[in-house]
C-alpha cells in the first residue's frame, strides 16, 4: 500500500494558489479513479483509498502537514518509504516536474514538517515547478493564483503529474524517476 500526499492549504481563499498544486493533483487523481473523499478529523485529512494507495489532502495548513501524514501512515500501517509527497517548487521552472527520494527540504516548510513528523528524509517527492517570481518574494508568489498564461498550461501540468503519481503507485519510485525525470 502506498500513501500519496498532496500538499496545500485548506479553504476557498487558497484554493487556486500555486501552493495548492499538491491538492489539485490529488483532486484530479481521485476523480480519475472514481473514488470519493472522506473527511476525517482524527487523521486531520481528507482522504480516498483504493486497493493500491491512500490519497491524502491534509486539513492542517501546509507548515503542519506532517502531523496529518504521520497520523494517516500510522492508521493505515504505511512505512515512510512508501510515501510520495506532491508539492509546488519555486526552484523548478513552471510546467516541469521532478521526482526524487530522500534529501533535505530545500526550505519548503511543508517538507520540513514531513521530515520532523516522519522522523526520516526517506520518502518520495514529486516537485511541480512554479518558477520564481519576476518581482517580489517567493512567499507572496506561492500564495498567488496562477497567471492567465499559466492557467492555459495548468491542465497539461496536472495531467503529467497525475501520470507520474500513477506510475509511482504501480511501478515504484525508481522506475517512475527513470520515466519522468
Amino acid at each position: 500500500m502506498k500513501l500519496v500526499v498532496g500538499l496545500g492549504n485548506p479553504g476557498k481563499k487558497y484554493q487556486n494558489n500555486r501552493h495548492n498544486l499538491g491538492f489539485m493533483v490529488i483532486d484530479r487523481l481521485v476523480n480519475k479513479r472514481g473514488l470519493d473523499f472522506r473527511d476525517d478529523a482524527d487523521l486531520m485529512a481528507i482522504w480516498a483509498k483504493d486497493s493500491e494507495a491512500v490519497f491524502v489532502k491534509p486539513t492542517t495548513f501546509m507548515n503542519d502537514s506532517g502531523n496529518s501524514v504521520q497520523a494517516v501512515a500510522k492508521f493505515f500501517k504505511i512505512d515512510h518509504k512508501d510515501v510520495l509527497v506532491v508539492y509546488d517548487e519555486l526552484d523548478i521552472e513552471f510546467g516541469n516536474i521532478k521526482l526524487s527520494f530522500n534529501g533535505n527540504s530545500a526550505g519548503h516548510h511543508g517538507i520540513d514538517s514531513m521530515i520532523e513528523c516522519l522522523a526520516s528524509t526517506e520518502f518520495g517527492r514529486l516537485r511541480i515547478g512554479i518558477g520564481k517570481p519576476k518581482v517580489g518574494d517567493g512567499a507572496g508568489h506561492v500564495l498567488d493564483d496562477f497567471l492567465p498564461e499559466e492557467k492555459d498550461e495548468l491542465d497539461k501540468v496536472l495531467d503529467k503529474s497525475v501520470g507520474a503519481v500513477e506510475s509511482y503507485v504501480t511501478d515504484g519510485i525508481a522506475a517512475t524517476m527513470n520515466r519522468f525525470n
